[in-house]
C-alpha cells in the first residue's frame, strides 16, 4: 500500500514538473534567440567582432541573420 502511494506520488510530481516546464517555455519567448544561450559559436563571434568596432549601440541575433 505505501509502495503505491510513492509511485503515485512521484508521478504525479513527474508530470507536474514537465506540465510546468511546458507552460515556462511556450510563455518566456523573447524577440532575441540568445537571451538563454550560455554561448555559441555565433554569439562569440558576434562578441568578437563587437568588442573590435567598439559600437555603441548593443547587438543582437538578428544583426547577425541581417549580414
Amino acid at each position: 500500500m505505501l509502495q503505491d502511494i510513492i509511485v503515485i506520488l512521484i508521478i504525479t510530481v513527474a508530470v507536474a514538473y514537465t506540465l510546468y516546464s511546458v507552460v515556462k517555455s511556450l510563455r518566456s519567448k523573447s524577440t532575441s534567440n540568445c537571451d538563454d544561450c550560455i554561448g555559441c559559436d555565433i554569439k562569440h563571434e558576434i562578441l568578437k567582432n563587437y568588442e573590435k568596432s567598439k559600437q555603441k549601440e548593443p547587438f543582437h541575433c538578428d544583426d547577425f541573420k541581417k549580414r
